[in-house]
């Protein structure tokens, strides 16, 4: 088989995967109001390995011809709909799955309580859990831009909201990393494909690269030291000098490394970052024979 009669028969493969992500969008589109999770889940699936198709089948097409630069285009149009179109899929799961748990819970507190025991008895089919239901609002995902000193509480957040919940599918997790994600950290994984393999990949790939004490600490450190002066007497700067100051002060100390401990050191970094009239303030109360 000629060169070109390959490449026809790639593109023709190709436009048939681009077919299955078409019918897969219009598929989202019916079930944006009242969809089958399952088939939703099932038809994901399927677009993961049409995915890994059409990266396979696009990769060949593009040494094989002259002009690569409409294919690159294509490519991106493609990759940009099936993520848009898996994003969509995703969050319709993720809401019709909450809205059952709801409409369960709701039925839960409308038994009455001298029902309890009959309906959660054995030879019962219906369960009913006595505990309160409160329905509290979503929480926001955090972001990450791969600044060190954020990546701590980045990391504690995204691990309560999504990595540690069993029942999100791995695919899932990914989206919303990818979506909290910015910048270099972005860039950090952006080569890592939308599958649930990758997520665990991706996932450990951060904690390798931002999971650094030793940055962190110097990132931190430099913080402090790196603090804007206060020119003149202000309420509000002195404010944010404090909020800052005491929040990597707090992160140091949490990880081993206490500033208060720096004795002279710190007093002298503080000192050389206010305004005249606040240091005044501050030499008449500071003892006049201690550092402190």
């Amino acid at each position: 088989m000629s060169i070109a009669s390959k490449t026809a028969s790639l593109v023709i493969q190709r436009g048939m995967e681009k077919t299955r992500l078409t019918k897969f969008v219009n598929k989202i589109k019916e079930c944006q109001s009242d969809g089958d999770i399952l088939q939703l889940e099932q038809r994901q699936e399927k677009m993961e390995e049409s995915w890994q198709n059409f990266q396979k089948i696009q990769s060949v097409i593009e040494v094989s011809v002259d002009n690569i630069k409409p294919e690159i285009t294509y490519r991106c149009e493609f990759e940009d709909t099936y993520f848009q179109a898996m994003a969509d899929c995703a969050r319709i799961i993720d809401k019709q799955v909450k809205e059952n748990n709801i409409e369960k819970q709701s039925l839960q507190n409308m038994v009455p309580p001298l029902l309890m025991s009959d309906l959660s008895g054995e030879g019962s089919n219906l369960r009913v859990n006595a505990a309160p239901f409160k329905k509290l609002p979503p929480l926001e995902i955090p972001e990450f831009n791969g600044e060190y000193k954020n990546w701590s509480t980045f990391k504690d957040l995204f691990e309560t909201l999504i990595n540690s919940d069993e029942q999100m599918p791995d695919v899932h997790k990914f989206f919303y990393l990818k979506k909290a994600l910015k910048s270099g950290a972005a860039r950090a994984i952006q080569s890592y494909d939308m599958t649930a393999k990758n997520y665990h990949l991706a996932w450990k790939y951060l904690n390798d690269r931002y999971n650094n004490t030793k940055i962190i600490v110097q990132t931190h450190t430099k913080a402090i030291y790196d603090l804007d002066s206060i020119i003149k007497v202000s309420a509000s700067q002195l404010r944010r000098f404090l909020d800052s100051l005491t929040g990597n002060m707090n992160t140091l100390e949490q990880l081993g490394y206490d500033p208060l401990n720096w004795g002279p050191m710190l007093l002298h970094i503080i000192t050389t970052k206010l305004d005249v009239k606040t240091l005044e303030a501050w030499e008449t109360e500071a003892p006049k024979t201690q550092v402190a």
